[in-house]
């Protein structure tokens, strides 16, 4: 009498496996095409560009980025339209309830720049993504002040529609029972804002020396 042999127990595993191994394979090659098509958008971009005073406006904007460190409370040039989406904001998400509302400020305050990073990523124009991220990078700082003040309430608040004012953190970690994290979420938040600030400040210096390179090619 035959005995009837079982396929492996690791069968499974062996195909699951290679299903993995096929999909991370085919993800790999759709980024590697992906890189292609940006660099070669970007060597195209770089093309009788000028970049003399994309270096200037960068110096100007590395130069604000220093007073934040010597004045907390400092407010950059972009500070006044990121106020004007942070209150546009609020009405924008008011659709979904009271507490989304108060959420929709800060959260469109942020969105606004990433948003008009992936609208010059698709002109392209690759300096002006550098320029975005400071944008970004001071809303975030200015959102980490937001959320310092969350316990103490000290900052001045305005309402452009003259209504009564609140304090957004306040009361969105005081919903969730955060309120005594608000030390530790400004930090973190803050944390991020200056590292995008880094990042933003690096990428446009290399798009400048990218310009600078291709200028120099062919002027020989």
């Amino acid at each position: 009498m035959r005995r009837k042999h079982s396929a492996p127990a690791s069968r499974p595993r062996v195909i699951l496996f290679r299903i993995v191994l096929r999909t991370r394979r085919g993800t790999c090659y759709r980024m590697a095409a992906v890189w292609d098509q940006l660099r070669d958008r970007f060597d195209e971009w770089c093309t009788d560009k000028i970049w003399w005073w994309r270096l200037g406006l960068l110096a100007a904007f590395a130069f604000e980025a220093l007073r934040y460190f010597r004045d907390p409370e400092y407010s950059s040039v972009f500070d006044g339209i990121t106020f004007g989406i942070h209150e546009l904001g609020h009405m924008l998400w008011g659709f979904l309830g009271e507490w989304m509302s108060v959420a929709g400020g800060s959260l469109t305050q942020v969105l606004a720049p990433i948003a008009s990073m992936l609208m010059f990523l698709k002109q392209p124009d690759f300096f002006a993504i550098s320029i975005c991220g400071y944008w970004l990078a001071t809303s975030l700082i200015n959102v980490s002040r937001y959320i310092g003040d969350a316990f103490w309430m000290r900052l001045p608040l305005v309402s452009p529609g003259g209504g009564e004012t609140y304090h957004d953190w306040n009361y969105l970690l005081d919903s969730l029972g955060m309120l005594s994290w608000h030390a530790g979420l400004a930090r973190l938040t803050k944390a991020m804002g200056f590292l995008m600030l880094f990042a933003s400040f690096a990428f446009g210096l290399w798009v400048i020396v990218q310009i600078y390179r291709r200028a120099s090619q062919t002027a020989e």
